[in-house]
């Protein structure tokens, strides 16, 4: 039975191998004919079979056919006209940017050849343009074969045979009468084709090759190879990072621009809400952004996941996970059908022919025997990491972090929701390695922090200590200069994640508890510490409150400071009017309905009225609702 014709993809090789096979045949007509034959025709789809392994039928060619000589007809009528003064020279035009602009006006599909000309000319002349064309080509070959007897001693009869048989292949100007093939062409950056290289580059970034601020080898290899399959281009790595390099300065430049408060952009309307005044004195000190004072730049969204690590959309993810579902398919069945062709390979080592498929789509040994989905390089961008700490913080809050790790059940979700948010598949080891890189992080920035010299303010959130006082410090701990000019993100989940307390099944208290020292300090949970002369060993309550950085952790059912007396008693109503403004709960809610239940008892009011932010309050509740309804 025989294979389908795959899908035509005309890439500068095989677009190649076509021209010179219609030359060839083109070559073999009688005098006047402009036409290829069905003769003429059977054996492009042979030879080009042959020559490239991948099968196309003969629509398929003649559709290629058409295209080219359509192309070929918009060359012939640009350098003819003319007002674009073509000089064949010099292989350029010499019009000017106001007569490209007129022309292309009228003829839009000249605007591809404004940068660049038309590939194998000399041979499309021949091929379209026939008739004299073609007689002068054999002239000149004949004539070349009589110089070369006539240069060289007599020929014996079987030589001279030989060589007259050859004639033929030498009209077929293999390589030595018509040009060859081009250099690579100059880089000319259409709408379509700018569109397809952003594309192109979201896919490979949400892959997680793309490394800081460039992709990584694989990243380009792919990049460059999808690229010139796709349009038939053959742009090269230099020229594909160059429009990378030029795209990011202008994404930078529309960032700046709608970062400026005065500028006034409205993301919903994508219009500037500046004044005439306003855009003068941007573009006088910000002349770049000039080109946007009428046109927004294209596919933001997308350029900010590339350049700044922006959350995909939801389209962009579908889009990437469809194409790994749909290479693990291919992967399958490629599986499976070599399965069942061992017997039938082995038995017919000697008749089996290579099948109508493109190389690049047949799956090496070693992705056949890999899993359905190919593992990539973990980078973790600033979106991606934060979507790994909140899928954590899920895991933490549901029990399924008994000690120091996650259960299975645990990193099993974590796995699937990640993959499910971001589009990157990203294994077990891999998500377990940035969990104990975070979580060395972590312990660093509480040491740091901890340290009394160094005057951390929770309520300022920087560093009060001096040049010497860092200096002295990072010599003995060189891995906290990171957190020199910056802070831990996150650390209110981190304390949650780290230093929290899981329930399964019952409710155990945590096992961690900073110590008091100079590493590592335990803020108190209210700006005056009560007095000691207070301390009433025989209350109790539900609750120790150990205070961190800006975060608060619950430890049930151990002992706590429950002195009462010049404190301030928080009534119901105040902790539901704060409760109510706190637009991440909705009110009716299950946590929401959670909450109330909660204010009625006094220790739990002043608590949640203590936290000072809305995600603490709210990590706070949702730690209390896992451990089961609150007591009365």
């Amino acid at each position: 039975m025989s294979n389908p014709a795959s899908k035509a993809t005309w890439t500068p090789g095989f677009h190649r191998v076509f021209v010179d096979l219609c030359l060839g045949e083109m070559l073999k007509n009688e005098p006047g004919s402009t036409r290829i034959t069905k003769a003429g025709w059977r054996n492009i789809v042979g030879s080009f079979y042959a020559k490239t392994g991948v099968r196309y039928d003969k629509k398929q060619f003649k559709n290629h056919y058409d295209s080219t000589r359509k192309l070929w007809k918009v060359w012939v009528k640009l350098t003819e006209d003319s007002n674009m003064k073509w000089d064949p020279e010099t292989g350029a035009f010499g019009a000017s940017e106001e007569d490209w602009q007129n022309y292309v006006k009228a003829i839009p599909e000249a605007a591809q050849f404004q940068s660049k000309e038309i590939q194998f000319k000399d041979k499309l002349d021949i091929i379209f343009d026939g008739g004299n064309r073609i007689e002068e080509v054999k002239r000149w070959a004949s004539l070349k074969w009589q110089n070369d007897s006539s240069t060289t001693s007599p020929l014996c009869g079987r030589e001279r045979e030989k060589k007259r048989k050859n004639f033929d292949r030498d009209c077929e100007l293999d390589s030595t009468i018509v040009v060859d093939y081009s250099p690579t062409p100059k880089a000319s950056w259409s709408p379509a084709y700018h569109k397809m290289f952003v594309d192109l580059c979201i896919e490979e970034t949400l892959k997680g090759n793309k490394s800081a601020t460039h992709f990584t080898k694989e990243g380009w290899r792919n990049i460059v190879g999808s690229f010139n399959a796709k349009t038939g281009m053959r742009y090269d790595k230099k020229q594909i990072k160059n429009h990378y390099d030029s795209t990011r300065k202008l994404w930078k430049i529309w960032a700046k621009l709608t970062g400026d408060d005065n500028m006034k952009w409205d993301p919903q309307t994508n219009t500037f809400g500046a004044s005439e005044e306003d855009w003068h004195n941007c573009i006088k000190a910000f002349p770049e952004a000039a080109q946007f004072r009428f046109k927004e730049l294209q596919f933001s969204d997308k350029l900010n996941v590339i350049f700044d690590g922006a959350m995909p959309t939801e389209e962009m993810i579908t889009r990437l996970k469809r194409q790994n579902d749909a290479s693990a398919t291919l992967r399958g069945k490629e599986r499976e059908k070599k399965r069942r062709n061992v017997g039938r390979d082995c038995g017919l080592k000697s008749a089996i022919m290579v099948n109508a498929i493109p190389i690049s789509t047949i799956p090496s040994e070693q992705s056949m025997s890999s899993s359905s989905y190919t593992k990539v390089k973990a980078t973790w961008t600033p979106t991606l990491h934060k979507i790994f700490v909140d899928l954590c913080m899920q895991e933490t809050l549901k029990g399924n972090k008994p000690g120091t790790h996650f259960t299975k059940e645990g990193w099993k979700n974590i796995m699937e929701s990640f993959y499910a948010k971001t589009g990157v598949n990203y294994g077990r080891l891999q998500l377990k390695n940035h969990w104990d890189s975070t979580k060395e992080q972590w312990r660093t920035w509480c040491k740091l922090i901890g340290t009394s010299y160094m005057k951390w303010d929770p309520s300022d959130q920087k560093f009060e200590a001096s040049e010497e006082d860092w200096t002295n410090y990072l010599q003995e701990n060189p891995e906290a200069a990171q957190f020199r000019y910056k802070e831990l993100k996150f650390t209110d989940q981190l304390e949650t994640i780290f230093n929290g307390t899981t329930v399964t099944g019952e409710t155990e208290p945590a096992v961690q508890q900073r110590k008091s020292d100079d590493s590592v300090v335990t803020f108190p949970l209210h700006i005056k510490e009560p007095d000691t002369d207070n301390f009433d060993e025989k209350t109790e309550c539900h609750c120790d409150v150990v205070a961190s950085r800006n975060g608060v952790s619950i430890q049930k059912n151990a002992s706590a400071v429950s002195s009462t007396e010049g404190k301030r008693n928080y009534s119901i109503g105040e902790c539901i009017e704060c409760l109510d403004r706190m637009e991440e709960i909705e009110q009716g809610s299950d946590l929401y309905m959670f909450a109330l239940d909660v204010f009625l008892k006094q220790e739990y009011r002043e608590i949640f009225l203590q936290l000072k932010t809305p995600n603490l309050r709210i990590s706070w509740l949702q730690r209390l609702q896992s451990c089961g309804p609150p007591p009365v």
